[in-house]
């Protein structure tokens, strides 16, 4: 049996996957991802898309709160490096 916190750290990691690769959500009931996580972990239970989007919720909740708090008393500038090619009509943005 897997402990609680191990069950948590792996939805979180496989969220972090998720986020920072761009897949779906859908991912999770691909059969190869199944696979995957049932040979190599036999005592986990993956998850589906709509438990990953509560997680991406709460997890947007908590980054966004935890950013406004850093942010509350300092100042934030922004700037971005664009150009177009008049040739083709297409902007960039570097």
């Amino acid at each position: 049996m897997l402990v609680l916190n191990f069950k948590d750290d792996m939805d979180s990691l496989i969220l972090k996957f998720i986020c920072q690769n761009c897949h779906p959500l859908s991912i999770t009931e691909q059969p190869g991802f199944k696979e995957m996580f049932i040979y190599s972990l036999p005592g986990y239970k993956l998850k589906g898309r709509y438990y990953f989007t509560q997680l991406l919720e709460k997890k947007y909740v908590e980054i966004h709160g935890n950013l406004k708090e850093k942010l509350k008393h300092e100042y934030l500038s922004l700037t971005t490096d664009t150009w177009s090619n008049r040739k083709n009509d297409k902007s960039f943005l570097r």
